[in-house]
Order: structure tokens, then sequence, then C-alpha cells
């Protein structure tokens, strides 16, 4: 399926938003500052691909999660911030703001407020998944049901 036309991570992506400061770029990922940052750092990791959100990923979309968590990781290292004190995940249909793929990496978690950390929890709820939550999930698919 043809992504949306108005889809603005896809234009992202194509570096055809001008707006965008992309901070890396590869041939599967996009990274950039998110608009609405909740801590001092918060970048969004999306995906080449138009995958509309991080439900409808299948096991063969692993290794770009995988690829996804290691950009995010290096962003958290570049920044001199600490794994232990970040967060790394997805909004969760039906609350996600944007219908294209993107991993929020957000650090340092002691400066984000308290609203905002019930926003981007450190375990899964309803609206939010931890990227480690998406990853087992992937991993426990029955081939047989792709």
């Amino acid at each position: 399926m043809d992504p949306p036309k108005d889809c603005i991570f896809c234009k992202i992506a194509a570096k055809q938003d001008p707006k965008a400061t992309i901070l890396y770029d590869d041939d599967q990922v996009t990274v950039f500052k998110d608009i609405k940052p909740v801590s001092q750092f918060h970048f969004l990791v999306i995906s080449k691909e138009h995958i509309r959100n991080a439900a409808n990923l299948k096991l063969q979309h692993l290794p770009l999660l995988e690829h996804m968590e290691k950009i995010g990781r290096e962003i958290i290292a570049k920044h001199e911030g600490n794994e232990r004190d970040s967060r790394m995940g997805f909004h969760w249909p039906p609350f996600n703001s944007v219908n294209h793929l993107h991993l929020h990496v957000i650090f340092p978690v002691n400066k984000i407020n308290f609203f905002n950390k019930m926003v981007f929890p450190a375990s899964r709820t309803l609206w939010y998944a931890p990227i480690d939550w998406v990853k087992l999930r992937l991993q426990s698919f029955d081939n047989s049901r792709l």
C-alpha cells in the first residue's frame, strides 16, 4: 500500500519538510527533535517505510524495530544521556497523534513533569508501549498467524 500523500513523517523522511532538522538519517530511519518535547531531550526515530503504528508491526519488522532501538541508544549516548534515565516507546493506537511509526526517545526522565510521566510511563498502558514490550510482542507472534 502506498503511503498517504499528506503524511508529514513520510515528507520528513524524504527530506521534503524544510522545518524539520534531521539529526540522523540512514536507509531505514530518520531522527529529528519532537516539536512538543517533554524533557530536555525528546527525539523521534521514524521508519522510512510507512507503517501506520506499532500495533501494525509484524514479526518481519523485528530487525527494523531493533535498529530503531539501536539508533535511539546512540542518540542518548551522543547527548551524554543515561539509558537508565530515559524512556523509549510508542504511543499505542488509538492514542497516537501521527499515523506513521515513530519511536519516542526521551531523557532525562527526571526532567519530565508529573503529567507527562503518565503520558510516557515506564511500563505498558493502554496508550503507551515501551520498546521492550513491543519487541516481546513481536517475538511471541506465531508465524502461522502472519
